[in-house]
Order: structure tokens, then sequence, then C-alpha cells
């Protein structure tokens, strides 16, 4: 796989929570389907879960992005897939893709079942060692921790994996920073230094906010 620097993390960080935060372009959704694509492939056991506050928005939002993954494994390593990941198609419902060799898997789920606001149940969590929260921000505090409640698996190494737009400062997600206020140039010599995208690309950005 052709991972982007600043997600290395993602595969060899020691975490539990990791957070994956910006704007338009930030190929968030774009790097947490393809590291679940990836645990899905290699790792020892996982049962993985995509989620997103109503579940109707996620097929377009996530679960394309995953399939997208899996032709991009297929083209880079001319190889076909088809033989070792089994995978539905439901655009209106939950969806699933399962490895045939390993037996790992990774679901679709949402906190609300639709817009109508009826709440879905989460009880199939309880044995989640991997979590891909899609649009965090649109996710209410109540929710989010009946989520860390229901997750229990035994002796296994969950990853809670959170990709949002940044929110307002009040949201429940900030909670687990340590917010410090800094100015636009410091704030551009942090992101020169930690992105790897080219300047130019870096100032349109930055202008942006």
């Amino acid at each position: 796989m052709r991972v982007l620097e600043e997600m290395q993390p993602l595969y060899f960080g020691d975490y539990m929570f990791c957070d994956l935060m910006g704007g338009r372009g930030g190929a968030r959704s774009y790097s947490s389907t393809q590291h679940a694509l990836h645990e899905l492939l290699h790792a020892p056991f996982m049962r993985g879960f995509f989620l997103r506050e109503i579940h109707s928005t996620i097929y377009a939002s996530v679960w394309q992005d995953f399939k997208d993954r899996i032709a991009e494994y297929e083209e880079q390593h001319n190889t076909d897939l088809s033989r070792i990941i089994e995978f539905t198609d439901n655009k209106q419902g939950e969806n699933y893709a399962r490895n045939l060799i390993n037996g790992n898997t990774i679901t679709t789920k949402g906190f609300k079942v639709s817009s109508s606001g009826h709440t879905a149940s989460l009880k199939s969590l309880a044995s989640a060692t991997h979590v891909y929260i899609e649009e965090a921000e649109e996710t209410a505090k109540k929710e989010y921790t009946k989520l860390l409640l229901s997750l229990r698996k035994k002796d296994a190494k969950i990853k809670v994996i959170r990709s949002f737009n940044p929110p307002h400062r009040s949201h429940w997600i900030w909670e687990d920073y340590d917010l410090t206020k800094v100015s636009n140039e410091e704030l551009k010599k942090i992101v020169y230094r930690t992105s790897s995208h080219p300047k130019n690309i870096i100032d349109v950005a930055l202008r942006k906010i």
C-alpha cells in the first residue's frame, strides 16, 4: 500500500484513540478506509466497524470509499482479492466485508438508524477491535460515551479512529485536548513542519480558515 507519510502512525503507533482531522480534501476517509483494508487483510484478529451518526449516510461517505480502496489495492498489486474478501453492496442498509482466509470482518453501523432519530443498538460492538467513526463531530457526547461503554473485547488492543472536521471549541471532542491559542504565523510554522504538502498548497488551505 502507498500510505501518506503523515498517516504512518496509524499503522505503527501504539494507541487506542487516534484522530484524523481537517477540512475538505484532507484524505481522512481515504486514510481510514485504507487502514481498515490493511487490517482486514493482515491483522491477526479484527472485528471492525465503520460508524456514522446516521446509518443511511454511510454508504456514500465510507462504504463506497472502502470498495474503492479494494479496487486500488488490486490495481497496485496486480492481484484479485475476490477469493480473499467477500463484501456486500447494499445501498440502503448494513454492509459487511469478510476475509475468507483469516475470518476478519468489518461492518457498517449507525448511532441512529435514520434521520427520524431512532437509536440503533450497539450491542454487536461489544466484540469490536477496530472502530472507525466518520464525521465524529456529528455524534452527540451521550452516544459516543455509550459506544465506549459497549467496547469490552477481552485481551484485544482496541483502536478507535475518529475522522472529523474541526468543530467549535465548545464541542465535546476537544475535551481530549489541551488547547493552546497560537497566532497565524505560529500556526503556519507548525503546519509547514508537520505536513508533507507543498507550501503553496498549505498557504491556500490556511487562507480558507
